[in-house]
């Protein structure tokens, strides 16, 4: 939830007990119900930022934490981004800057008329989709889940929409 300290808006979460993602991961990733059961609430958390008008602009493993029980918390909005230019602590970081991690990080944030959007976040969300599936984030001419696993083709096609280097 938001808060302030001082007239100066803060985020503020709750303490977790657990592990990040980044070192639950197994080689070779999970099966696709537990793949689903970690994404799909960070999907949810994703989702809930944007209608409130905030990127998170550096989703990625480590950034989602895991409760004792297995539940996955989006965390650290450090480099998160505010649609609403109101918010002036959450738009920080320098305009024309490029900030994130590399392997999640949408081409067009390498653009120097790039203003962020939510599609950066939807690029990182499908990079993490295929990792949880195959413990490795897709790099160059990645392959197709279902060349992979014994998955079904449309998640290559839902992947190869979210990762486009065109945002969606």
């Amino acid at each position: 939830f938001t808060s302030s300290t001082e007239g100066h808006p803060v985020l503020v979460m709750e303490w977790m007990d657990g592990a990040n993602l980044a070192t639950q991961l197994p080689d070779g990733g999970f099966d696709f119900e537990h793949a689903l059961q970690i994404f799909l609430p960070v999907l949810d958390a994703v989702s809930h930022a944007h209608e409130h008008g905030i990127i998170h602009r550096d989703l990625k493993p480590s950034n989602i934490l895991l409760t004792s029980d297995n539940v996955p918390k989006v965390s650290d909005f450090g480099l998160a981004r505010s649609l609403n230019h109101r918010l002036v602590a959450f738009s920080m970081t320098r305009s024309g800057a490029v900030a994130g991690t590399v392997e999640y990080l949408a081409p067009e944030c390498y653009r120097p008329d790039y203003e962020s959007s939510t599609a950066a976040d939807v690029y990182a969300l499908g990079i993490l989709l295929y990792e949880l599936l195959t413990g490795t984030p897709p790099r160059g001419a990645w392959q197709q889940l279902s060349l992979r696993k014994p998955l079904d083709v449309r998640l290559d096609e839902l992947i190869s929409q979210m990762i486009s280097p065109e945002p969606v």
